[in-house]
């Protein structure tokens, strides 16, 4: 059981990054700590994984690359199953 509860917003180091550094008191009046940890991470730079095997269909339309978290546009395609009835004509 929680008594005390104090929490401040001070960046301690760069990287990681130590945010909202807190304390707690419990009923038994001891004290622990807690911290928001961040990491410096470039997202934009990923390396696209689990992909799938691209049909000839889709091979053939034009291709997006991947960008950070979002996936090529062919992988995209792969796995969205209503991209399978779209008219070839309406990529023209």
């Amino acid at each position: 059981m929680k008594k005390l509860i104090g929490l401040n917003s001070d960046q301690v180091s760069d990287w990681p990054c130590f945010l909202q550094l807190g304390h707690f008191t419990q009923t038994d009046n001891s004290t622990q700590s807690m911290n928001d940890v961040w990491f410096n991470v470039d997202t934009a730079r990923t390396a696209e994984t689990d992909l799938l095997a691209v049909n000839d269909e889709i091979a053939d339309l034009p291709d997006l690359s991947h960008i950070g978290n979002l996936r090529s546009l062919h992988q995209a395609m792969v796995r969205d199953a209503s991209m399978n009835s779209i008219p070839p004509w309406r990529f023209a």
